[in-house]
């Protein structure tokens, strides 16, 4: 897959994967960052690992558990 971005005609940034639009963003920063991320993560991991440990593993670490 092929990501990059462009500025739109609106001024927004848009995100294109194969040079389809698949998002547009209002901050440049956010949008480089959003294709950095898509460039970098594996394509061999799993999205459900991917949330697991970034998303739900945290929330629950920090969780005070009542006896």
């Amino acid at each position: 897959m092929s990501y990059n971005y462009k500025q739109l005609e609106n001024g927004r940034w848009g995100i294109f994967i194969n040079n389809q639009l698949v998002a547009s963003i209002g901050c440049f920063n956010t949008c480089k960052t959003i294709l950095q991320f898509l460039e970098t993560r594996t394509s061999n991991q799993d999205i459900s690992t991917l949330r697991d440990k970034h998303i739900i593993a945290p929330y629950f670490h920090e969780m005070k558990l009542r006896p």
